[in-house]
């Protein structure tokens, strides 16, 4: 998924949609076990786990990626986040892939 990303091109740590990660969640934990290394990582792990649970969810039932992502013992706020605002981040994430 990070290369996906990369390769998309829409998520670099100056774009618009890492931008309105931000405005959305201002106090993005940084760190383990709730956030990634970094704040830019933090923000482009949501967009990588809402890939990651997305793509899960094509082999295994929504719910059935959903409960494994609940169970992580790291990133843990960013798959509670990516799961409570699983539709406003599908919204925002499909109209960034317009971004090329």
């Amino acid at each position: 998924m990070h290369w996906y990303t990369e390769r998309l091109g829409c998520a670099g740590p100056e774009s618009s949609l890492i931008g309105e990660l931000k405005r959305r969640y201002p106090a993005a934990p940084v760190g383990f076990p709730e956030g990634a290394n970094d704040e830019y990582s933090t923000y482009l792990h949501l967009l990588v786990n809402w890939l990651e649970i997305e793509a899960a969810s094509q082999f295994l039932t929504h719910e059935r990626a959903e409960e494994t992502a609940r169970r992580k013992h790291y990133y843990r706020w960013i798959y509670r986040t990516v799961l409570d605002d699983w539709s406003e981040l599908e919204e925002l994430f499909a109209s960034a892939i317009s971004c090329q």
